[in-house]
């Protein structure tokens, strides 16, 4: 796959949060719908993806892959402040390049998001 790109990785990751936002689904149901192939399209597409607004981005990979709505709304549920998209974003994109290599960062994203 090349090398490890710490942005596209930030990228992936809010994108992945704003899908879960938009059908109230758990991060870890939304990888398991985009697969190894829609994460790898937005990894590797990040570049050019990151020109768009993130709720488009977000609602085109939903059509894409025929991605349903759920019932877990951990914002509307929340006591205190959320943070943003972007903000979850980083925080995943940090954790995943703790734990990876440099040619594995898709495989696991995927494992950090099912675990």
């Amino acid at each position: 796959m090349g090398k490890r790109n710490n942005s596209d990785l930030y990228f992936t990751c809010s994108v992945i949060e704003q899908i879960g936002r938009t059908l109230h689904r758990k991060r870890g149901d939304v990888v398991a719908g985009l697969g190894e192939k829609g994460i790898r399209g937005i990894y590797n597409y990040a570049d050019v993806l990151h020109c768009e607004p993130i709720v488009k981005v977000a609602e085109e990979f939903i059509d894409m892959y025929s991605l349903t709505g759920g019932d877990f709304d951990n914002v509307a549920s929340a006591r205190y402040s959320v943070p943003s998209v972007w903000t979850m974003g980083k925080v995943y994109a940090r954790l995943i390049e703790d734990v990876s290599e440099e040619d594995n960062v898709v495989e696991m994203l995927i494992d950090v998001y099912q675990s």
